[in-house]
């Protein structure tokens, strides 16, 4: 268990929020406590030509994992689409498929 998302919130499974095995007296990323939160910015946007498919990037840190929702109006809930991913290097990519007459509005979530 650990404490997510800082050391005062609840405990969480740290299997559900990062690749640590544990984190005693730490974040559930290793960081320490003081270190404070990041956002998570993403660098490159683009479709391809059919206007099928999404792509997103953006910067990663190792031991984390990521989230992707999407929603179609900004004003309903997002809603996760596809499992939690993890990256090896720097740069985390997700491509998502809509229609042609969709609109589609994203967010990165860690974890």
């Amino acid at each position: 268990m650990t404490r997510f998302p800082d050391s005062s919130g609840p405990f969480v499974p740290q299997e559900t929020v990062g690749t640590n095995f544990f984190s005693p007296g730490k974040k559930w990323n290793g960081d320490p406590f003081a270190e404070p939160l990041f956002a998570l910015p993403i660098t490159s946007f683009s479709t391809t030509s059919t206007g099928h498919e999404i792509h997103l990037k953006w910067q990663v840190r190792a031991g984390q994992s990521y989230t992707v929702l999407r929603t179609t109006s900004v004003a309903e809930a997002f809603a996760p689409i596809g499992v939690p991913l993890q990256f090896s290097g720097e740069n985390g990519e997700y491509t998502d498929v809509i229609g042609l007459s969709e609109a589609a509005f994203y967010l990165i979530r860690s974890p």
